[in-house]
């Protein structure tokens, strides 16, 4: 038996199909023309068969290239996945190796700025140090001025303090060489009731150590010490005692009016006292001394409505120390926008006048020794 053709396979393969057996309806619906009288038999179309893609192919040929082509696809993925992967690990190991190239020029940046910041630290330290050291130096050039001048105010103190006691020396010699020329008990007590005073010593005060800046420089202060000025002129000239000058009224008492000289001498011999008190004034030329008024002071509290700020309080505080004829001034506190300025001031002093010359609108009421002054906005 000789092998089939494929045509001859293909057809004997469509006329096992059970659609194509007698009696059955036609796939495609035609029916051939029959011959004498029967029903001829029906011819069916391969076409959908071979069309149908969901069906497999009746040809093994057809069959075999379908396969052929499904291989061939599945091929085409394979090689297109691996060459993806590849150029995913290719990518990937360039990522790596650029973020690590980058990392490097970071650590590298980082290094520059960490030794930029340590080249500029060790300067910082050196400047401050450089500058700690000149500020001690000045420091210790200042701390040695202030001594300098501390030492020179004491000295001076101490000039001071001597001059004065032989200012009193010199005083009280002229005095008792005066008192040796008077004979008369009479005359003597009255001249020993003018007997000079010792000065004070306190008042001539040594600077604090902190009231001694701004120090002079080293070489002032050196210079300052080598060759002292003058003495403070705070103790004043030696000055000669004033002449004794005898009352003669005084000379002319009987000694019993004189206490002090009661017991000295007999009352009979007045008239020879009286004698040498008189020859003892004729030999002494009097000195004129200008009679000293005693200053009577007044206080006179000043109540002031008007003053809106600090500032206006000092000024006017300043104001009124500053007028000719006012001492002082203190400052206190009264009621509600009320300060109270208590004024120590000569006798008669006007001081209603003394306020109107710094303060032009102002308002003056007297009430119960006070006076009252409305001033700025409220005058």
């Amino acid at each position: 038996m000789t092998e089939m053709s494929a045509e001859e396979t293909a057809f004997a393969g469509l006329a096992e199909r059970p659609e194509m057996s007698p009696g059955t309806d036609p796939v495609n619906g035609t029916r051939p023309a029959s011959q004498d009288g029967e029903e001829a038999p029906v011819v069916a179309d391969s076409t959908p068969a071979m069309n149908d893609s969901g069906r497999e192919p009746a040809v093994p040929f057809l069959q075999s290239l379908t396969d052929a082509m499904r291989k061939i696809a599945e091929q085409t993925r394979d090689d297109a996945l691996a060459q993806l992967r590849a150029g995913v690990s290719e990518r990937s190991a360039g990522i790596h190796s650029e973020t690590e190239q980058r990392a490097a020029e970071l650590h590298e940046l980082a290094n520059a700025d960490l030794k930029s910041i340590g080249n500029w630290e060790h300067g910082e330290i050196q400047r401050i140090r450089d500058q700690a050291a000149t500020k001690v130096s000045a420091r210790n050039a200042t701390l040695e001025g202030q001594l300098v001048a501390n030492v020179a105010a004491s000295e001076g103190a101490m000039t001071a303090v001597e001059a004065r006691v032989d200012a009193f020396e010199a005083e009280m010699n002229s005095f008792f060489a005066q008192l040796n020329d008077i004979h008369d008990p009479a005359a003597l007590a009255s001249t020993l009731k003018r007997i000079p005073q010792a000065p004070s010593l306190t008042d001539v005060a040594v600077p604090a150590a902190g009231e001694t800046a701004p120090s002079p420089s080293p070489s002032a202060s050196l210079a300052a010490v080598r060759k002292p000025g003058k003495a403070p002129d705070v103790m004043g000239e030696p000055r000669q005692a004033p002449a004794l000058t005898v009352d003669p009224e005084t000379a002319s008492r009987p000694y019993g009016d004189d206490k002090d000289v009661l017991e000295a001498k007999p009352a009979s011999d007045a008239p020879a006292a009286e004698a040498e008190g008189a020859e003892a004034a004729a030999s002494v030329e009097p000195e004129p001394v200008a009679p000293v008024e005693p200053v009577v002071e007044e206080s006179t509290q000043v109540v002031v409505i008007g003053l809106t700020s600090f500032g206006a309080i000092t000024s006017f505080k300043q104001s009124l120390e500053g007028v000719n004829g006012v001492n002082r001034v203190s400052l206190g506190l009264g009621t509600s926008g009320e300060f109270i300025f208590t004024a120590a001031h000569r006798e008669g002093f006007d001081l209603s006048a003394a306020i109107q010359s710094f303060e032009d609108s102002a308002q003056f009421v007297t009430s119960n020794g006070q006076l009252r002054v409305t001033v700025g906005s409220k005058a």
